[in-house]
């Protein structure tokens, strides 16, 4: 099996269970760059029609001060502001709070594999001689 694939294998068995398995991520060859691809994905996320948006902010942020607070800081006024919007702020914001708590593991990843193919290497330079 090569890099790439163990890699792959790897971050899907990782990503499994998180809100980020139906992402893609694969042939990147280093840790920051899957990152900054589902970083991009995160950025694609939308809560579309305004029952899915109400869904989601009633479980998510009841009493809208964290989506609120959203809208502030990246400068939309109140008037222009919707639940859909609303929605999305949050969940984008929260993908990315949750990718952060993950991108160690990511890293470790890459670090875990590339240390096993020298190793391997290793091995088999030894077995040459």
């Amino acid at each position: 099996m090569d890099r790439q694939e163990r890699i792959n294998e790897r971050l899907t068995t990782l990503l499994k269970e998180t809100d980020f398995a139906d992402y893609s991520f694969e042939d990147h060859d280093s840790a920051d760059e899957v990152i900054e691809a589902i970083r991009e994905q995160i950025n694609e996320e939308e809560v579309i029609y305004y029952a899915n948006a109400m869904d989601y902010l009633r479980e998510h942020d009841c009493s809208l001060n964290e989506s609120m607070a959203l809208v502030a800081e990246y400068g939309y006024a109140p008037d222009n502001v919707n639940s859909e919007l609303l929605a999305t702020l949050l969940k984008q914001k929260n993908l990315n709070d949750a990718l952060s708590e993950i991108t160690g593991e990511i890293e470790e990843v890459f670090d875990e594999v590339d240390e096993e193919i020298e190793a391997e290497e290793e091995e088999s330079e030894e077995d040459d001689d």
